[in-house]
Order: C-alpha cells, then sequence, then structure tokens
C-alpha cells in the first residue's frame, strides 16, 4: 500500500469541501427562486412554458435549463405543505 501524504490529503479534504460548497449555494439559489415564486401575486407570475418532455425533445439541454429557470410560472402553483410549509420552503431550509 502507498502512503499518501498529509498535504495530499488536505488537498483532496479542501477540493470536496469547495465542491459541497457549490453544491449548496446551487441548491440555495434554486431554492429561494422557487420560493420567490410561490410568493409572487398570481399577475406577476412569468408565462408558463410548455411540459418538460416537448423542451426535452425539441430543445439542446442547456436551452431547456435556461428556459426553465427563466419563465416557469407553473411552479408557483403550491400543490402540498407539510408543517405549513412548502416543499422548496423546506428545500431551502435543509439547505
Amino acid at each position: 500500500m502507498i502512503p499518501v501524504s498529509a498535504a495530499r490529503l488536505l488537498r483532496r479534504a479542501a477540493w470536496a469541501r469547495g465542491a459541497a460548497l457549490a453544491v449548496c449555494a446551487a441548491g440555495i439559489g434554486l431554492a429561494g427562486r422557487h420560493v420567490w415564486l410561490q410568493s409572487l401575486p398570481p399577475e406577476r407570475l412569468p408565462d408558463c412554458t410548455p411540459g418538460l418532455d416537448y423542451l426535452l425533445d425539441q430543445f439542446p439541454p442547456l436551452e431547456v435549463l435556461t428556459t426553465v429557470l427563466n419563465s416557469a410560472g407553473e411552479c408557483a402553483e403550491v400543490t402540498w405543505t407539510f408543517l405549513g410549509l412548502t416543499i422548496p420552503q423546506q428545500t431551502l431550509l435543509l439547505f
């Protein structure tokens, strides 16, 4: 077995912390945007988009992601709550 130096272990740990921080930041951003969408009055909601299946069939993945993040008014519908919190609110708290 080849010994791994302490410096190498520290570099790996730093990379893992950075990756975890990036994933958490992305999760907070997406959950926060969803909470914001759900808090908008109906007249201020962005236009609804076609279904995700249609978008994935017709457009490249990056364009689908951009479209979904920029104009997904149907995401504002609250369909389920637990302890008075929607799923995006619970996700935001967990991140």
